[in-house]
This record gives C-alpha cells, structure tokens and sequence, in this order.
C-alpha cells in the first residue's frame, strides 16, 4: 500500500500530493511537464519532499519533520525509468543478475526463471543492450527491477517512445504483469488507452496537486477531448479459423467473431486487436447491407461530448470499445447510456498482435511465491544454466 501526503518542490515546480490507495494497480495521468515523475522520485526517494511524508508497505520512508529519508536502495522498490537505464556492457543475463543480487536474502518473492519465462527474456539473454529493440530493453528493465524483490513496482511511461507495433506488444506483457505478481504497481502515462487498459484507479497531477480521483474511466471526463482522435481500445481473443480470402483470419472475441488481416497463425492462438475509436461505426439494428464485415454486439456506458464530437464508450462482452462519433450521430441514433448498438470495423482496421509463445506451464505463476511448476526439458536446461551464470558472475 503506497501512502503519500506531502509536498514536493523540484525547481519552479510545487506539487501538493495525496496519494493514499491499495489497489494492484495505481495509474498516475497528466500532461507532459505536469509533475509526474516527480511523484515517483520522491517516492522512491530520489527527491526529499520539503514537508509531509510517505509510507510503503507500512514502511516510514520519508518524515522530513523528524529528518527521515530512508535511502533508495532500502526502501525495496523497483523502478523501470523512461530511459532503460540498462548496463550497455553486460549481456541481459549478467543485467538481470544484478537485480537478483540485490535482492534481500528473505525477500525474493520470485525466482530468476520465473522472471525470464514472464517476460519471454529467454532467447535475449546473451545478447547485450544495443542489440535489442526498444521494447526488448524495457521488458529486461523491467524483470530487473521485478527481481530485487519490490514492494512497489515504479513504470515511468514504459510505452513512451515505441512504434505501434513494439507499443501493442509490450501492453500485452504489462497486462500480464498486473495479472499474475502480487506486487503493487504505480505507473504513469500520458495516453489515456494504455492507461485505461492497465490501470484499476486513477490519479491526476495538474494545477499543482496529484489526487485520486477513482475508476480510470472518470478521466474521459477530463480529458475527452485531446483523447478522442487517438484514442485505441484493445481487445484479446483469439484464433478460430483462417478467413475466406488470402491474408485475412477469424478471431473470436468473446460471443462474437471477426475478421482481420494478419499473418496465418494455429487456431486457439491469443491475439490482440487495437483498434482506434476513429475507426470504429456505430449502427442501431437491424443492420442494412453493408461491406464492412465486423459488427460487434455492444452496449453503450458512456458518453463525452467534446467540440462537434463525441467519445463513445462501449462494452463489449467485458472488453472496453471506444466509438468517435458526430453530435449530430449522436442526436439522430439517440445514444446514450445503455442502448444496445453495434460496432462495425473494416477487416483492415484492427492492428493485429500476436504475443510471444512460451510454454502453458510457464504461464501460470502464483501470486503467492510465484512458483514455476514445469517438468519441461526446456525450463529444466534453463534453470542449470542459470544456475551456472548465478555461480560466475559477481555484481
């Protein structure tokens, strides 16, 4: 549980926060150059607040009326910065090693396996820095940090910098970051899909205060209209057939199916499909004949009018859609909260993500220890030569 109320000071800025909550995951939102990552400096005590204090776990880091500030490295938190910060002349075996080393001997709530198999590090471990692509950095950053044992995980806009393509698959291993480590994450962007997709409350930083605010969907309230135009919905299914014509698959998603293009992938392959709200047709049935294929059954939650527009949330057999429509859409269909519609997409529209095989045993890793249970050959050599690397390499 993260508890900070303070106030911190860092040049012209002065930010006032109140951070108090004990959900999995905390999303901290605003505009670059608002304060964000002065939050986590102080928190993870690389910036004494000038008044106030922070707690972690529990833990007293910072009371500057008694003149405490626990140093970083005991305050067990790890800390995945926007730049990597990777050792450029190690290879990622001796890297993540050096956040095994660093772990409290009690402490270490997850073996060095489990943390290469979460992130699929193991065909990158002999390989050094620069030879990786920017979201193979930040999956290494991050087992590294996952491996000194934290008590709170820091992710400073992980996502910021990468392609679309890198961006979609590093939100699927941040997704199954926050569904299988019992480790409470703190982690900031200014894009309000990736936020929503990760985050379970939301907290603002602007005009001088970072405040809870609740649910991450209350910042469509705020922000509706800088997100509208690109705002991405991502939604996980999987492979059910190969499609009609060449290029193209079927995906199920929940009770519906859709075609995309994508490369010819096994049925009962998972798959994610981003799609932008721009891209997304919003129709009342019964439909009249149309050439875009997709059409999703879906129930509207909400809507945030901005300018001549509207942002449309939707639901979808519990998988969040977003819709941008006209007022005047809005005021011809009659939209509103809890009208059933459909959501109709072009085959083309969806980008297509098809995350990293690993193995099923893998895949499951308790929250309580997480313990890797595999007898697999594979997970077995694994193991020995990590074992071997642990032995040689000294930090």
């Amino acid at each position: 549980m993260i508890e900070a109320r303070c106030r911190v000071e860092r040049g012209a800025l002065r930010l006032d926060v109140e951070l108090v909550s004990a959900a999995p995951v905390i999303g901290i939102f605003g505009p670059s150059g608002s304060g964000k990552t002065s939050v986590l400096y102080a928190i993870a005590g690389l910036l004494r607040p000038t008044s106030g204090a922070i707690a972690v776990d529990g833990v007293l880091t910072d009371d500057p009326i008694n003149d405490l500030q626990l140093p970083p490295h005991r305050r067990q938190i790890g800390f995945v910065f926007q730049e990597n910060r990777l050792f450029p002349h190690w290879t990622v075996a001796q890297n993540l090693l050096a956040g095994y080393r660093l772990r409290k001997a009690r402490a270490a709530r997850m073996p060095l396996e489990a943390a290469i198999a979460l992130l699929d590090l193991e065909p990158l471990l002999d390989r050094i820095p620069d030879s990786l692509s920017g979201g193979e950095q930040r999956r290494v950053a991050i087992a590294r940090a996952l491996l000194t044992s934290p008590r709170l995980l820091i992710l400073d806009e992980p996502l910021t910098g990468l392609d679309a393509r890198l961006r979609d698959s590093l939100l699927h291993y941040l997704q199954r970051l926050t569904q299988q480590l019992a480790v409470q994450i703190l982690y900031v962007s200014h894009t309000l899909g990736d936020f929503l997709t990760l985050a379970n409350v939301a907290a603002v930083v602007r005009d001088g205060t970072c405040r809870l605010i609740g649910s991450p969907e209350q910042l469509l309230d705020l922000y509706a209209g800088s997100a509208a135009e690109t705002m991405e919905a991502t939604l996980c299914g999987y492979v059910t057939a190969p499609g009609p014509d060449p290029g193209l698959m079927e995906v199920g998603l929940g009770r519906a199916t859709v075609m995309t293009v994508g490369p010819a992938l096994p049925r009962g392959t998972p798959v994610r499909l981003t799609l932008a709200a721009s891209q997304v047709l919003l129709a009342l049935p019964p439909l009249p004949a149309l050439s875009i294929r997709n059409r999703l059954p879906a129930r509207i939650v909400a809507l945030h009018p901005t300018g001549g527009h509207a942002l449309v949330a939707l639901d979808m057999d519990g998988q969040r859609l977003f819709a941008d429509v006209t007022l005047a859409a809005v005021r011809e269909l009659a939209l509103r909260p809890g009208l059933d519609v459909i959501a109709c997409f072009k085959a083309r529209a969806a980008r297509l993500t098809a995350p990293a095989s690993m193995s099923a045993a893998v895949d499951d890793i308790a929250q309580s220890g997480q313990q890797i249970q595999s007898s697999s050959a594979e997970l077995s050599n694994l193991a020995e030569r990590l074992k071997t690397l642990v032995g040689q390499f000294k930090v």
